[in-house]
């Protein structure tokens, strides 16, 4: 999770004018709220007039919560602060202990104005549903239990794609995340303009006939996507755990967090640490697709991070030629009566890939290439499928099974399933508009080609697209490596 910023005003200007920059790019057009002329309106360039950090350890404390062994300290990289070690701490030592009053959360218990707007969020956008009640919190000021805590949440949000400008999203050159940062962006303008906008001078107004603007609302939703926990799973409301959230991501933790059963929950040493180390959590094993979206950074060599992709048979039809394998038989439809109406697939073809669940109406199409086995099974196993000849090529074959790295059929059905997917690395590769040394390049001297600065956004953009291509090289290089060492193999 990003580091806590000090709070400025001149930083919140800044926020609000990028945000109102990422939501254009996102758009391609800037809406405008119209301001009410009897209302507050609370924009994310309000400043917040927060303390020193290190007051909320005495926050937690004064509301029934422990601090042991741990300090609010600065970051070496000049970013914000973070939690560290103040002392030796042992394994298994209680570091923090949050109390649920210390939680902020939504729940039966919350004001029912709040929670029918709340139901007005869908479920899949969790942390806007908890982006309002930050909202609420943020409105009554000092009188709120949470105030501290409000007052010393990040001005901005740095590297989430949302704020970004046209140029750095579109350099990502990577449509999964562009239609997720468009997707969020026209929800927000929408509900924003269409939910929150009427709220004023209402009996559904939980905003003290605050006007809640896009910014803001942008704002409370990227704090939340980039520092709420969802201790109680998917199903449950998501919470803001003050001081526990400034611990930064590792794949590789020093703590974790722990749920008791009185609601409350811990940060809990796993191993000794040394004086003036920072306390790391594992976010969980998160692709950079979902790191980038919600926390605004990339990890090199992520081994959860893949590149997704739809299935559908003109992909490996063009695969197909891209590998020089126009010649070999994709699927069969020599046997008359045995196809389908609506294709050309073999019923027995079909019924394979609807056991993949690759086929049909209700079918799901996202697969992915990368990690430690390079090829999504459910691909790997389909194409094995269309490539054979006849359905007793699969016979004492269990599908699940079939898509299992090394599990071939036989050589030359193996060959050519590899080199189509080969190929479909390649294809993908070759829609990006520079080469992984390009982007290497320009990443060392911080200058695009054209010999200008790269701005952060668009160094974090470039650091994305570059990984994702070091998946796809990877992915080509275990393939050549698995066809060189089939039976019979004469490259």
């Amino acid at each position: 999770m990003p580091h806590l910023q000090p709070s400025h005003l001149s930083q919140f200007r800044q926020s609000a004018q990028r945000f109102t920059q990422g939501l254009s790019a996102c758009c391609w057009s800037v809406w405008h709220l119209i301001p009410g002329q009897h209302f507050r309106q609370l924009h994310a360039s309000t400043a917040l007039q927060g303390d020193s950090p290190a007051v909320l350890a005495q926050w937690v404390q004064q509301h029934g919560g422990k601090v042991a062994g741990v300090a609010v300290q600065p970051a070496g990289d000049g970013t914000g602060y973070g939690l560290w070690s103040a002392q030796d701490l042992k394994r298994g030592q209680s570091l923090v202990h949050l109390p649920k009053q210390c939680q902020l959360t939504y729940d039966e218990n919350t004001k029912p104005e709040l929670l029918a707007l709340v139901e007005q969020v869908p479920q899949a956008l969790w942390g806007a549903r908890l982006a309002l009640q930050v909202l609420s919190h943020r409105v009554q000021g000092s009188h709120s239990a949470f105030d501290p805590y409000i007052r010393n949440l990040p001005v901005g949000v740095a590297g989430l794609p949302m704020f970004f400008g046209r140029d750095p999203l579109r350099a990502l050159e990577y449509a999964p995340v562009t239609r997720q940062v468009q997707m969020r962006c026209q929800w927000l303008l929408h509900f924003a303009r269409e939910a929150l906008q009427p709220l004023p001078g209402t009996a559904a107004d939980p905003f003290s006939d605050t006007l809640i603007d896009a910014n803001a609302l942008g704002w409370a939703l990227a704090v939340v996507t980039s520092r709420a926990f969802r201790v109680g799973g998917p199903s449950q409301p998501a919470a803001m755990l003050p001081l526990i959230d400034m611990c930064n991501h590792s794949f590789a933790p020093n703590c974790k967090l722990q749920p008791l059963g009185d609601g409350s929950l811990q940060l809990v040493a796993l191993q000794d640490i040394a004086h003036r180390q920072p306390l790391l959590l594992s976010y969980g094993g998160l692709s950079n697709d979902f790191l980038l979206m919600d926390y605004g950074f990339v990890v090199a060599n992520n081994p959860f991070d893949r590149v997704q992709l739809s299935f559908n048979l003109d992909m490996l039809e063009a695969a197909k030629e891209v590998a020089h394998l126009q010649s070999s038989q994709l699927w069969s439809t020599k046997n008359q009566g045995t196809s389908s109406a609506s294709t050309d697939l073999p019923i027995w073809q079909e019924q394979a890939l609807t056991h993949l669940n690759l086929w049909g109406p209700n079918a799901n199409l996202e697969v992915t290439l990368g990690g430690v086995a390079p090829v999504d099974p459910r691909l790997l196993a389909a194409i094995r499928v269309l490539y054979c000849k006849d359905p007793s090529e699969l016979q004492g074959r269990a599908l699940v099974q079939l898509g299992a790295w090394g599990a071939f059929l036989n050589p030359a059905n193996e060959v050519r399933a590899l080199r189509t997917i080969a190929a479909i690395c390649t294809m993908l590769l070759s829609q990006w508009s520079s080469v992984p040394q390009e982007d290497q390049q320009a990443l060392s001297l911080g200058m695009d080609s054209a010999g200008l600065p790269l701005s952060s956004d668009m160094k974090l953009a470039m650091q994305f697209r570059l990984e994702k291509k070091r998946l796809l090289l990877h992915a080509v290089n275990e393939i050549s490596k698995q066809i060189q060492a089939l039976p019979g193999n004469k490259g």
